[in-house]
Order: structure tokens, then C-alpha cells, then sequence
């Protein structure tokens, strides 16, 4: 899905600068704002991981990718972001 990035700026909250420092990589952006930047141009969080290459980061056993990929696939055919949002939080606060 192609959008202006005052289209885009407009569906996510923030400003149209905002999305330029994002662009140029000035500002990071939070977990929560990338899900919903995905929500809004139809595209998996990975799509912008590959674009860093950041997409070998795991080094695991097979089992452990296997469970991750699983999770992950299950995620992304969740559609609402505030129930995306409430998985993310409940597994961070497992996780410790």
C-alpha cells in the first residue's frame, strides 16, 4: 500500500515531519508504533526488519526457531492492534 507520508502520518497519529525523521533515521520508533505503521500499509514487522538486515538475528536451536516462527505467524494473522499490542505486553511481562 503506497500512502504519502501525510497519509500515513495522518492514520498513525504523529506528524508528517515525524515520519521524515523516521524515513531518515533520526528517530527511532517505538514497537507499538511500528505495529500500528504495519496495520496501516498491510506489511509484516519483518518487511522492515529485512530492510536493515536485521532478519539472521537468531541464533537458537531449530525447536526454539520452529516455536518462535509458530508464535509469530499466529500474531500476524491477529487484525486488531489493541489486542496485538495486549499479547505484546503480556508476553514482555512473562518474560522477566
Amino acid at each position: 500500500m503506497q500512502l504519502t507520508q501525510k497519509e500515513l502520518a495522518d492514520a498513525i497519529g504523529v506528524t508528517s515531519q515525524q515520519i521524515q525523521k523516521y524515513e531518515a533515521g533520526i528517530n527511532g520508533v517505538s514497537l507499538q508504533l511500528l505495529i500500528k505503521i504495519c496495520d496501516t500499509l498491510h506489511c509484516n514487522v519483518e518487511y522492515f526488519i529485512d530492510k536493515i538486515g536485521l532478519s539472521d538475528v537468531s541464533a537458537h536451536s531449530s525447536i526454539s526457531n520452529n516455536l518462535e516462527d509458530e508464535l509469530l505467524l499466529a500474531f500476524r494473522n491477529i487484525k486488531k492492534l489493541k489486542i496485538k499490542i495486549v499479547i505484546l505486553e503480556l508476553v514482555k511481562s512473562i518474560s522477566d
